[in-house]
């Protein structure tokens, strides 16, 4: 099993009715949440830990995760109220952004005893990522379960920063390096790295990955391609040319992408993860890409299913 903690909430997508007026499509969101699906969708045993909402909007996501087979098992269900995020449509000048209410809002509120003191040893992968490393209490909650299975499980990591959300930039970067120390595999997008670090090349950036420990690392470039890099290979892949609807969920559905691969190929355990060749690399990327992709042809974080790849 691949056990996905972090956020999850719902993104009130724009659209206009059938008098111009612009209404919102809640949809379940969340970026951790949104890689669980896309592994689920491509037949891979996914579990969620997070604080979810009993609330209506909670229940929607409960029912969203069953649909798609991921375990909720591991879910601490919270009477705070869901986080919600507005998207703003992306245009051909800029990308798509969010407006976050987060604020006491249950995916916030995961504390350490919400999480089980142990775990099957089928739970071979841990994945964090995005708003929950930003936000308190659960961002010092998952670091500190991180930093307990480092060396004892493969950590994957996708920081998938949101600058609004980041009060004080210098601390959350100060601590992307306790991140660093934990995790076997990271995936940035190249937007994330100009804000964490401005002035690193993402050559640069990658060989600080590995100097921290990390055993490869998977850089993003939206429309362009993507590269993985370890301390023997760089192999970089080109996106395929789609008519784009928005970009909702693509790097999510990479990271699910490049996580079943690895799945495939048996390489998600910490001893193999050290190990992949250049072809093992190409195959990652290939399917991140192509599962990428898909989701940016259609409106939402809508990932493509296995008969889709």
């Amino acid at each position: 099993m691949i056990l996905c903690f972090g956020e999850s909430l719902i993104d009130l997508i724009p659209k206009e009715d059938a008098s111009g007026a612009t209404v919102f499509r809640p949809v379940p969101g969340g970026s951790p949440f949104n890689t669980a699906i896309a592994l689920g969708r491509l037949g891979i045993h996914t579990g969620f830990l997070g604080a979810i909402s009993t609330d209506f909007f909670g229940e929607m996501l409960i029912s969203y995760l069953k649909k798609n087979s991921v375990d909720p098992a591991y879910i601490f269900r919270s009477q705070a109220p869901t986080s919600l995020a507005f998207v703003s449509p992306e245009t051909k000048e800029k990308e798509t952004s969010y407006q976050f209410y987060m604020d006491d809002t249950a995916a916030t509120l995961l504390q350490p005893d919400h999480i089980p003191r142990s775990f099957p040893s089928s739970v071979e992968a841990l994945l964090f990522g995005s708003t929950a490393l930003a936000t308190e209490p659960i961002a010092t909650t998952l670091i500190n379960f991180m930093q307990k299975e480092s060396g004892n499980r493969l950590i994957t990591l996708d920081p998938n920063i949101r600058p609004s959300l980041i009060s004080d930039p210098e601390t959350f970067r100060s601590r992307f390096a306790i991140f660093l120390e934990c995790a076997d595999i990271v995936k940035v997008s190249l937007s994330d790295l100009a804000w964490l670090f401005p002035s690193k090349s993402w050559r640069e950036f990658s060989q600080m990955c590995l100097g921290h420990g990390v055993s490869v690392v998977f850089l993003t470039d939206g429309g362009t391609g993507a590269w993985g890099i370890t301390n023997q290979h760089e192999v970089f892949s080109e996106s395929e040319r789609i008519d784009v609807k928005d970009s909702i969920g693509a790097g999510d559905s990479f990271h699910a992408g490049m996580l079943t691969q690895l799945s495939k190929l048996g390489k998600l355990s910490l001893a193999s993860i050290q190990t992949l060749t250049v072809s093992d690399l190409e195959n990652c990327l290939h399917l991140g890409t192509r599962a990428a992709a898909i989701t940016c042809s259609r409106p939402g974080a809508d990932p493509p299913w296995k008969n889709e790849l």
